[in-house]
């Protein structure tokens, strides 16, 4: 079986400091560079995809919130409501 290549090792944020895209949800700044990374990113619909339920980060160019509009209207896949808290992030579904 040849030796397939994966999507992320194309991904541009793979040569990235990895907490840009953490803080992308919390901060402005981060998030419109982070943003950035990946609306040029030729893998960006992988790792959105792959992505999409993970409640925290930027991945595919969206944030949470935007990653369960995304799964809700254009997926028609509902996903699990997070608290965001100061401190991080709850686990804890909201009813």
């Amino acid at each position: 079986m040849p030796n397939r290549e994966r999507w992320w090792d194309r991904a541009n944020c793979k040569e990235e400091d990895v907490e840009l895209f953490f803080e992308a949800d919390l901060l402005a700044a981060p998030r419109r560079e982070a943003r950035r990374i990946c609306e040029a990113c030729s893998v960006r619909q992988a790792c959105l995809d792959e992505h999409v339920d993970i409640p925290f980060g930027m991945y595919g160019g969206l944030t949470w919130t935007e990653r369960r509009v995304y799964s809700e209207t254009v997926l028609g896949k509902p996903v699990g409501k997070w608290t965001l808290f100061p401190t991080g992030i709850s686990n804890r579904r909201k009813k």
